[in-house]
């Protein structure tokens, strides 16, 4: 099954196919959404490090994914969502 959405806290990663990985590394909240950021890493053959806001894109393989949201996931860890977008 293809995902179309990833949530992550911070310090965790997600097993997407063919081996490929998506981690969230960092969330650095700014004053507003708009501001935030996180760093996620991607590993597919080699592994790729992102800073990304808000509405960013960054290719997983021949995908292309965007940051959807940036919050609070579950227990007061921070994380974001990223969605799938091609």
């Amino acid at each position: 099954m293809v995902r179309r959405n990833v949530a992550l806290r911070e310090g965790t990663q997600a097993h997407l196919e063919n081996g490929v990985r998506m981690g969230l590394v960092e969330v650095n909240m700014g004053e507003a959404s708009d501001l935030s950021e996180v760093i996620l890493f991607v590993k597919n053959g080699g592994e790729s490090e992102f800073t990304l806001r808000l509405g960013d894109t960054f290719p997983v393989g021949e995908q292309t994914w965007k940051v959807d949201r940036i919050e609070q996931l579950g227990s007061n860890r921070l994380g974001a969502v990223f969605s799938r977008i091609e």
